[in-house]
């Protein structure tokens, strides 16, 4: 932006050459829209050895990473 008058006397200063002295940086940051994909893992008890299965987990979910509203 150009000045049009002088801060200190108001004197028209449009025709005078001007060089930035100082600027100004207005950032906004869009709303986050989630994308969530939620996965159940499914097990249970083996009939076979009494222990404790699980499904395993696609390749590309994280683990453990839990979120919960606020």
């Amino acid at each position: 932006m150009l000045a049009t008058a002088c801060q200190g006397c108001g004197t028209d200063v449009s025709g005078v050459a001007q060089s930035p002295c100082e600027t100004y940086d207005r950032v906004e940051i869009p709303q986050i829209e989630p994308d969530v994909t939620r996965v159940s893992l499914h097990g249970g008890v083996c009939p076979c050895c009494a222990k404790r299965f699980k499904a395993e987990a696609p390749k590309g979910v994280i683990r453990r990473a839990s979120l919960t509203p606020v």
